[in-house]
């Protein structure tokens, strides 16, 4: 899993249970009910925090997506200048194997 993956995943998850915990309290203490959750929660603390953690892992997708898009812009310039080394040599090459044959 990259890092690019791991803060999607807990953005969307920590994004759903804010929703989940702010808009939906209702539902929400029926559905604990039901699981058997029978303590008290405090709702506005879950949303919170919740919150505060998807705003962190958004910061880190807007992050490792920078790093990534760096990571290949140097993979690619890397890329490019090996190629052009590669025709360098090939032109060196040629240019003995034609020497040769004068």
């Amino acid at each position: 899993m990259t890092l690019k993956s791991f803060f999607l995943v807990i953005f969307i998850s920590s994004a759903s249970i804010s929703i989940l915990f702010s808009l939906f309290t209702k539902e929400t203490a029926l559905f604990l009910l039901d699981i058997g959750v029978h303590y008290k929660i405090n709702y506005k603390f879950i949303s919170l925090a919740t919150l505060i953690s998807s705003t962190f892992s958004y910061i880190g997708v807007i992050i490792s997506f920078y790093y990534a898009k760096k990571e290949e812009e140097r993979r690619l310039k890397k890329r490019e200048i090996e190629r052009i080394n590669l025709n360098k040599i090939h032109q060196e090459l040629k240019a003995l194997g034609q020497g040769k044959r004068i």
